[in-house]
């Protein structure tokens, strides 16, 4: 055996036994991380993804985020169920998705049972504020004020949503009956000040919320009005 190629053996059995990832060994690590493209995508940008792990069926499947290059993913809960759309106050040609992404920072909404007090089936709805690169909770809050027992949040899923990149969300959800068997809307902000109702009125436009910038902008009885997200 020649001195080069000796050399080269020695060479490459000390890479092996150092730990020095071959082709292999760096293919399934890039494989590992968070890649665009997932088949089940129910939101996306330039630097996240939301996904189901499989197509809906007669079970709602579960729902997972991640950044793209990252390796971490996040279980965020099961899809809100059919039924609970069934049962909301949504328009239904509405085409809302509640998985709002501003970069990497992800707002969505939980729909989770429960038992009350008194040990009666409940259901709580949740604003959830997600930084998909260190996976922290940024935020957290019931839709709105219980409308009765059995219910945490409002009175059921949210109709619109927006997030900024620095975790500030609101969103527009049904309020309590009023006296005349209707429900208002209600338009909600959690920032850096708190969480605080901006306006309600069943003259509120479900589907007016918009984020310009840091000013939100909303619809009610024809008039525009504005509130900044900090």
């Amino acid at each position: 055996m020649n001195k080069a190629r000796e050399i080269g053996i020695l060479l490459a059995l000390a890479l092996v036994l150092a730990g020095v990832p071959g082709r292999s060994a760096v293919a399934s690590a890039a494989a590992s991380r968070c890649l665009p493209g997932h088949p089940y995508l129910l939101a996306e940008n330039r630097r996240a993804q939301v996904f189901t792990e499989g197509p809906p069926g007669e079970a709602s499947p579960q729902v997972y985020a991640c950044a793209y290059g990252r390796r971490r993913t996040y279980r965020l809960g099961a899809e809100i169920s059919d039924q609970a759309w069934e049962d909301s106050l949504l328009v239904p040609e509405s085409s809302f998705n509640p998985y709002q992404l501003a970069g990497s920072t992800l707002a969505y909404e939980t729909e989770a049972p429960y038992r009350n007090a008194a040990g009666d089936e409940a259901v709580a709805w949740t604003i959830v504020v997600r930084d998909l690169l260190s996976g922290r909770v940024l935020r957290r809050s019931p839709t709105g004020p219980s409308p009765g027992p059995g219910v945490v949040g409002g009175a059921n899923v949210a109709e619109e949503m927006v997030v900024k990149p620095d975790g500030a969300v609101a969103w527009i959800v049904a309020g309590r009956e009023n006296v005349a068997g209707r429900y208002p809307w209600e338009i909600w902000a959690y920032d850096r000040t708190g969480r605080r109702m901006l306006a309600a009125g069943i003259d509120v436009d479900s589907t007016s919320l918009t984020l310009i910038g840091g000013t939100l902008f909303w619809t009610r009885g024809g008039h525009v009005g504005a509130a900044r997200l900090r």
